[in-house]
């Protein structure tokens, strides 16, 4: 979504996947396809990644990549 690049920072704000790709290892590998990419290719500090607080099952989706709240 946003990036800046002169920060090294930039947000990840949705994937759009039908629902029998939510919760699948493909929608985890995707996810993680782009954090490598933005660490290990771009040399990134920080990727915000951006839902709804309403949207508890996506919330849920980002912690259990790692990802802090």
């Amino acid at each position: 979504m946003n990036a800046n690049l002169a920060n090294k920072r930039v947000e990840i704000g949705f994937t759009f996947l039908g629902r029998t790709w939510q919760r699948s290892h493909t929608n985890t590998e995707a996810k993680l396809m782009m954090l490598t990419h933005a660490f290990e290719t771009l040399g990134l500090n920080r990727v915000d990644l951006m839902t709804d607080y309403l949207s508890y099952a996506f919330r849920r989706a980002i912690l259990r990549l790692g990802a802090k709240e």
